[in-house]
């Protein structure tokens, strides 16, 4: 009986968490920094999710920490996402999902083999998508280091 309170602990720490973190933020208690940043959602604000109003208010913080190349990186970033369908976007969101459930080892392999593949210079790059679109002879990603 004892095992079976000691598996419910780490379940009422993060409910109690997520109570704490479940107050609604009114817009009058943002910065003005963090108002012009979010700016575009003041008349929905009240209806969003006290939870997402905290994750929110976390990205203007970290918006307002961003140089202007990076600014404008991730606004064309997002202008992309916006011009995808719903099917698109829900295949992106399943590969996420996917990725983020793989152990961190696993994960961590992945973005050494994505930053490795990034570094290729484009004509490599490009050769190695044929070989891979033409299902014959894969590279294990280790050519080159």
């Amino acid at each position: 009986m004892k095992r079976r309170h000691l598996l419910l602990l780490p379940l009422l720490f993060a409910a109690a968490g997520l109570a704490q973190g479940a107050e609604p933020i009114p817009w009058e208690s943002l910065t003005p920094e963090e108002q012009k940043v979010l700016e575009r959602f003041r008349g929905d604000w009240d209806q969003i999710p006290p939870q997402r109003q905290q994750r929110m208010r976390k990205g203007a913080a970290r918006w307002k920490d961003l140089s202007p190349a990076e600014r404008a990186r991730l606004q064309q970033r997002f202008q992309q996402w916006r011009s995808l369908s719903p099917e698109e976007k829900a295949k992106i969101r399943q590969r996420y999902d996917r990725f983020s459930k793989l152990p961190p080892e696993k994960r961590r392999k992945m973005r050494e083999k994505y930053n490795w593949y990034r570094q290729l210079p484009p004509s490599e790059r490009e050769n190695l998508k044929q070989r891979w679109k033409q299902g014959g002879k894969k590279g294990n990603g280790r050519r080159g280091r």
